[in-house]
């Protein structure tokens, strides 16, 4: 997510730059820079479909074609090489009031910055491997680019000075939040010493919309203002997937089986909407599973399927009412030591 709050800052700035020319003495450079707006916009929509639909890059995108559109009598002029030693009193006010939000977007930004997570600190690493397939049990890693949209395949190891444990531990994640926003707490598991295998489905036999929003950028966003604006439609379109969850968590188990062995115990963690799917997959594997748990029980938890987005994406926490943010990792990190993984299997 830090990478994500660098690519909005770089944003904010060139916007910044863009508006603020005006204020430039030597016009000749004020005029060039005008050719960073589209550039900027370009950039602002990389932003939006790398990181998906947020609030705040919907915020930069929107600021960016503002911006755009009230440059383009000046990109015009400059095409044609009919230049102008001054800039319109309109344009003036329209710049310096462009400025204004652009330094508050950005306050508010920094404040409601994520958390940095670096795994390191945690002492644990994390690797990801881009998986495709048309159903859930045919994924095969990505060869091509063609291969989309591909799924993703999490794998988080304790650091090589900490101790390994069993079980392996399986996540998936609530399709609202991905694993993305699950980072910090999962790392904090493999720095306790277990290996943490999650993965992000985009396969064929898991739409939930049946058109364009089940692509990934815009997938999370769109359950998310379902969830919320119709609770309970969202909760019997859950409760239809149960069966796909369950797939999931299998395809999950083969993966542990191929890289451990087939002997291998697990323990099955979720949140949110795979939570029913866990009593399935204890009772078809009793042997192997070391236990079940769903973090949504855990009262510290404040937004159960939304991920710990108290820390990974503050914006959308204070939207839906957070107020209590997890900028050092302290609640997430007490959510996963408090995750009852069995002392025997240890």
């Amino acid at each position: 997510m830090a990478d994500k709050l660098l690519g909005e800052f770089l944003i904010l700035a060139l916007l910044l730059i863009i508006c603020g020319r005006v204020f430039i003495i030597k016009r000749s450079i004020a005029r060039s820079g005008a050719v960073l707006a589209p550039i900027t916009f370009l950039l602002s929509l990389i932003q939006l479909f790398t990181w998906g639909l947020t609030v705040q890059d919907m915020l930069l995108c929107l600021l960016s074609f503002i911006i755009l559109f009230g440059n383009i009598h000046a990109l015009t002029r400059l095409a044609n090489s009919l230049y102008i030693d001054y800039f319109s009193p309109i344009f003036v006010i329209f710049s310096i009031i462009m400025s204004i939000c652009i330094i508050a977007v950005g306050a508010i930004l920094f404040y409601l910055r994520p958390a940095k997570v670096q795994p390191e600190k945690l002492h644990a690493e994390v690797s990801k491997l881009l998986l495709y397939g048309e159903t859930i049990t045919s994924m095969e890693p990505v060869t091509s680019w063609k291969q989309f949209p591909p799924s993703v395949l999490w794998t988080f190891t304790p650091s090589s000075d900490k101790k390994h444990k069993d079980p392996v531990i399986l996540f998936l994640p609530d399709p609202r939040a991905e694993t993305d926003r699950y980072k910090p707490y999962l790392l904090s598991l493999a720095g306790s010493g277990y290996t943490v295998l999650s993965a992000d489905f985009y396969t064929r036999d898991f739409l939930w919309f049946n058109s364009i929003l089940d692509y990934p950028p815009l997938r999370r966003t769109a359950l998310i203002f379902k969830s919320l604006q119709e609770p309970e439609t969202y909760s019997r379109l859950a409760d239809n997937h149960t069966a796909e969850f369950t797939a999931q968590f299998e395809q999950l188990i083969t993966v542990a089986r191929q890289r451990f062995g087939q002997e291998v115990r697990f323990y099955l963690i979720t949140d949110g909407s795979p939570t029913h799917a866990l009593t399935y997959i204890a009772q078809k594997y009793p042997y192997y599973t070391a236990g079940i748990y769903s973090i949504q029980n855990n009262s510290v938890h404040k937004t159960p399927g939304y991920g710990f987005i108290n820390a990974t994406d503050p914006v959308e926490a204070w939207l839906m009412g957070i107020r209590e943010f997890d900028q050092d990792l302290f609640m997430t990190r007490y959510i996963a030591l408090k995750t009852p993984i069995p002392k025997a299997a240890e």
